[in-house]
Formats: C-alpha cells, sequence, structure tokens
C-alpha cells in the first residue's frame, strides 16, 4: 500500500511529495521488507524527471540521520553531476556514518580526491 501510494505521489506530482514520503519510509526500518522497500522506492525516484535536487536539500539538512543516508543513496543512485557539490558536502558530516556513506559515494561518483581519503 506504501509503494502504491507512494509511486502515485510521484508520478503525479513529481518531487513535491519526495521529502514526506521518505519520511514515512522511517516507518519501516523494523520490517523485515525494508530493503524491498528501499529498493522500489529509489527505482520511482529514479524515473521522476522532475529536478530532485529542492526536495534532497531538505533531506540533506534533516535531523534524522537515516533521511540524510537515503539522501546520499539517491545522489549516487542518480549518477547527475549536480549531485556532486551534496556528495563533498555531506563528506564532511559530523556524523560518521554519513560521512562515509559520502565517502563511497564521491568514490562511485569518481569525485573522490585526496582530501576526502
Amino acid at each position: 500500500v506504501f509503494l502504491n501510494a507512494a509511486n502515485a505521489l510521484l508520478k503525479i506530482n513529481g518531487t513535491q511529495y519526495l521529502y514526506s514520503i521518505i519520511e514515512r519510509l522511517d516507518d519501516f526500518r523494523e520490517h523485515e521488507s525494508y530493503a524491498l522497500l528501499e529498493k522500489r522506492l529509489m527505482n520511482m525516484i529514479a524515473d521522476i524527471k522532475d529536478d530532485i535536487f529542492d526536495a534532497l536539500d531538505k533531506l540533506i539538512c534533516s535531523e534524522k540521520i537515516s533521511q540524510i543516508l537515503f539522501s546520499v543513496k539517491i545522489l549516487t543512485y542518480r549518477k547527475d553531476a549536480r549531485a556532486n557539490p551534496y556528495v563533498l558536502k555531506l563528506a564532511n558530516h559530523e556524523n560518521e556514518s554519513i560521512r562515509n556513506s559520502a565517502k563511497n559515494a564521491a568514490k562511485e561518483l569518481g569525485l573522490l580526491t585526496d582530501s576526502l581519503s
């Protein structure tokens, strides 16, 4: 049900509800099929033709580590050069998990420099 609703919102409204959908994804974190939900949601987000970066601004500034980590996954998955500043900024985040995730994303996107190693 969650994925059907998310898919409909994304198809109809593009990125307008992206933050709300990802915020609700946290409710399923302990569910056994969370990984599948996350993967299917990532595929839905990849199909959005709209500019997702306005929505990602809010996610990256979230107080929830899980939302920031998911935004890094989105940035990596989309492989859009406009993601580079976001990834580089997060590579210096105070949270170690976020830093490591952003550094891995930077490697995958070919952005890793000596300063990030």
